[in-house]
């Protein structure tokens, strides 16, 4: 099954979220100069020091308690740093102080983003082989989380965007584990629809021309569905005029494999058990019958299900 556990590595935090490194004994104008930049800057490559860090934004945060802005901010940077070093407590932890000590409006929209939805972000990277039960039980509560958000920052640039979108279809895979041999047509239905909204969102976005140039780039380029390393793709015949959004190519090289992995996992799931209620009139037979048919896809998209199988193989239409 290609449930998508961590396809978010610790490295893309840093990537993704500037961490600022405090050498030295700064001012605290030196560091409000250093917040105002990591607001419009995203380092690339590895974090170097990162322990040396957290001591000294901590050392910082506990010498200068009045600078609540300053360290609201260099909070969400712990929080980052933390989630590169595989401590989600830690990170938790700090996330979550940096919203209570200060108005979270006042944040960029990247730290107001990573505030707000610390919750999925932070879980997502505790999924480990096999899921625990607890991370599944919390799997529907965090993905309604994400879908809200969505809706409710419907002007969230495309970095942040494709972000979220990115978790909420890594979480969407796991709401039928939670279900039972037999349900009734009514809860299939609705569970139908929630995964077919979260295909429709995600594929609606990355089906955009200039998002959809870079996804088909990656894939055209590389023999894996699931494109997460640089190494898997050719970039040999590259046309610098067709060169792809760079900002996305994080996100964009998972879009093929997330879409088979909630593929899959919906019909393993039509499969596996009956209706309660099955056969109970020829209207409710049809409707089952519907909804045993595969998620739509879009057309820039072709998914074949295998013979026999549950397994979906998609590539460019």
């Amino acid at each position: 099954m290609k449930i998508l556990r961590n396809q978010f590595p610790a490295w893309h935090w840093i990537t993704f979220s500037l961490v600022i490194v405090l050498t030295g004994c700064v001012t605290k104008k030196q560091v409000e100069q250093i917040v105002d930049q990591s607001n419009a800057e995203i380092i690339a490559g590895q974090f170097e020091g990162g322990p040396d860090a957290e001591e000294k934004i901590l050392n910082f945060i506990e010498r200068n308690p009045d600078l609540t802005a300053v360290n609201q901010r260099l909070l969400v940077r712990l929080g980052v740093l933390y989630m590169a070093d595989s401590k989600p407590n830690h990170a938790l932890a700090a996330f979550e102080e940096a919203g209570q000590i200060g108005d979270i409006s006042q944040l960029g929209e990247r730290d107001r983003m990573l505030v707000e939805l610390r919750g999925p972000l932070v879980w997502r990277q505790t999924l480990g082989d096999p899921i625990s039960d607890a991370n599944l039980q919390a799997a529907p509560g965090y993905h309604a989380q994400l879908r809200q958000y969505l809706d409710d920052h419907n002007d969230l640039n495309d970095q942040l965007k494709a972000m979220v979108l990115d978790t909420e279809i890594s979480v969407a895979p796991l709401l039928p584990t939670g279900f039972d041999d037999e349900q009734d047509t009514e809860q299939v239905r609705e569970l139908r629809d929630t995964l077919q909204a979260s295909m429709t969102d995600y594929t609606a976005f990355w089906g955009e021309q200039q998002h959809r140039e870079t996804v088909q780039f990656l894939r055209g380029g590389s023999t894996e569905s699931c494109v997460t390393d640089s190494s898997q793709v050719s970039f040999r015949n590259l046309d610098p005029s067709t060169l792809p959004d760079l900002r996305l190519l994080r996100f964009a090289g998972s879009v093929y494999c997330n879409v088979e992995a909630l593929l899959e996992q919906h019909q393993k799931l039509m499969t596996a058990y009956r209706f309660q209620d099955q056969q109970s009139n020829q209207l409710g037979g049809q409707e089952q019958a519907l909804l045993r048919k595969p998620l739509n896809t879009p057309d820039w998209m072709n998914c074949v299900q295998e013979a026999d199988k549950t397994d979906f193989t998609c590539s460019a239409s």
